[in-house]
C-alpha cells in the first residue's frame, strides 16, 4: 500500500446512492476503503432522496441528474452532464459500476480523457439473450481500459464470447467487511435455525426456497427457517405469503423482512443456503462463509462455485433440483458434528475474501491503468 498515490483522483460512477442493490452496496464499501488512499467522487447518475448504505464524508458526491429512460435519451444527457461534472471535478480513472451506466459513460469519459475502469457485478451467461444488455456489454469491454468481472467463470467467458484480450480483463471478488470478517465467531451446534437472506423475487429462487422447505421442516420439528429481505414482490404470479400458507409452513418459514443489524444475526444461525436461479458472486454466500456457517446452494454458472468447496464447507447442488437441495439440506440438519466441521472449514478458507486482500488488487489495479 506504500506505492499509492494519495492524489490520485478516482471517480465511481453508479446509479443511485438510493438503490438497495448489492452493485451499489460494494461500490459505496469501495468508496468508503478508497477515500483513505485516494481523493474519490461519486459521480451519481440520478439524485437520491435518501442513503441506502453509509457513506464517508470525505467521499464527494456529483450528482448528474439524467432523466431520461430510454438508451438514446441517456446518451445525450449523459454525454453533456457527466462531461461537464469531469470539467469541474477532474478525475484520473472512473470505476464505471454496471453495464448499462459505463455504457452511457464512455462518450464523455472518453472526451474528457479519463480511462474507464468497467466493473460488471453481473455474469455474462446469464444474460447473452438479451441483445441490448449484450451489445452493452461488449462495447463496455471494448473501449474501456480495464473489464474487471467479479468470478474467474466470468473472466474467461469475456475472452471465449466477446473475444476480450486476456490483458484487459481480470477477475477481482467482493471482499467480506472488516466489521464482519475481524469479528469473532463461535459456532453453536445446537441451534436449530437455517438461513436465507435477499431479495424476494423470482430470480432468488423464492419458489425453490417455499419447495425445499416443504420438504425437509415437516420431518424436522425442532427447526426453523429464517428469510430476510426487502418487501415481498408479486412477480411472475408467485406469492411468496400465500405459497407459505398453502404449504402450511406458518412459523416454520418465516419473513423477516430487511433489519439493518444482519451482521449480528449471522451467529445465531446453523446453516446458510441460496436457492437463486441466477447470480454474479452472491454477498449472502461472502457473509456465511466469513461467518463460518455450512453452506448449501444451487450450482448455477457463476458465483456459488467461487465461494462454496463442495463437501468441505457446504454443498453445491445440481441447479434447480429441489429434491437434491433438500437431501443435502437434511444430511447437514441430521449431523452436528459434520456442521461443526464445515463451519471451521469455512473460516479458514474466508480469507481470500478478506477487505485488505481485495483492495490491494484494486489499487493494483488503478496503478496499472494509469501507467498505460
Amino acid at each position: 500500500m506504500d506505492s499509492v498515490d494519495k492524489r490520485t483522483r478516482v471517480g465511481i460512477l453508479l446509479s443511485s446512492l438510493a438503490d438497495m442493490g448489492g452493485a451499489v452496496r460494494v461500490a459505496v464499501s469501495i468508496a468508503n476503503r478508497m477515500q483513505r488512499d485516494y481523493a474519490v467522487t461519486i459521480f451519481e447518475v440520478t439524485d437520491h432522496d435518501r442513503l441506502a448504505f453509509p457513506l464517508e464524508r470525505a467521499v464527494q458526491v456529483v450528482p448528474l441528474r439524467v432523466q431520461a429512460e430510454r438508451i438514446r435519451g441517456r446518451l445525450g444527457e449523459m454525454n453533456k452532464a457527466l462531461f461537464s461534472a469531469l470539467q469541474a471535478h477532474p478525475t484520473d480513472v472512473m470505476l464505471g459500476i454496471g453495464c448499462d451506466d459505463t455504457f452511457v459513460a464512455l462518450r464523455p469519459c472518453r472526451r474528457a480523457h479519463v480511462p474507464v475502469i468497467f466493473c460488471d457485478h453481473g455474469a455474462l451467461v446469464n444474460q447473452l439473450d438479451d441483445r441490448t444488455t449484450t451489445f452493452a456489454r461488449r462495447a463496455c469491454a471494448r473501449f474501456s481500459a480495464k473489464t474487471v468481472a467479479l468470478t474467474h467463470q466470468t473472466a474467461d467467458d469475456y475472452q471465449r464470447i466477446f473475444h476480450t484480450p486476456a490483458a484487459k480483463v481480470c477477475c477481482i471478488p467482493n471482499w467480506v467487511p472488516d466489521e464482519l470478517m475481524k469479528r469473532p465467531h463461535t459456532y453453536d451446534t445446537a441451534s436449530r435455525k437455517i438461513l436465507w437472506a435477499g431479495r424476494l423475487d423470482r430470480e432468488k429462487g423464492v419458489d425453490h426456497l417455499v419447495d425445499i422447505a416443504a420438504r425437509v421442516l415437516p420431518n424436522h420439528p425442532a427447526w426453523t427457517w429464517d428469510v430476510y429481505g426487502e418487501a415481498v414482490l408479486k412477480t411472475n404470479d408467485f406469492d411468496v405469503d400465500q405459497a407459505i400458507h398453502e404449504r402450511g409452513l406458518e412459523g416454520r418459514l418465516v419473513l423477516r423482512g430487511r433489519v439493518d443489524d444482519m451482521y449480528d444475526r449471522y451467529d445465531g444461525y446453523a446453516i446458510g443456503t441460496l436457492t437463486s436461479y441466477r447470480e454474479g458472486l452472491p454477498l449472502f454466500l461472502l457473509e456465511g462463509k466469513a461467518c463460518g456457517l455450512p453452506l448449501v446452494s444451487f450450482d448455477v454458472d457463476t458465483g456459488p462455485r467461487d465461494i462454496i468447496e463442495d463437501g468441505k464447507d457446504g454443498f453445491l447442488i445440481k441447479p434447480y433440483d429441489c429434491a437434491a437441495f433438500a437431501a443435502a439440506l437434511e444430511k447437514l440438519m441430521d449431523d452436528d458434528a459434520l456442521r461443526a466441521n464445515m463451519a471451521a472449514h469455512a473460516r479458514a478458507t474466508a480469507d481470500a475474501f478478506s477487505e485488505d486482500e481485495v483492495y490491494a488488487s484494486w489499487c493494483a489495479l488503478i496503478a496499472e491503468v494509469l501507467k498505460r
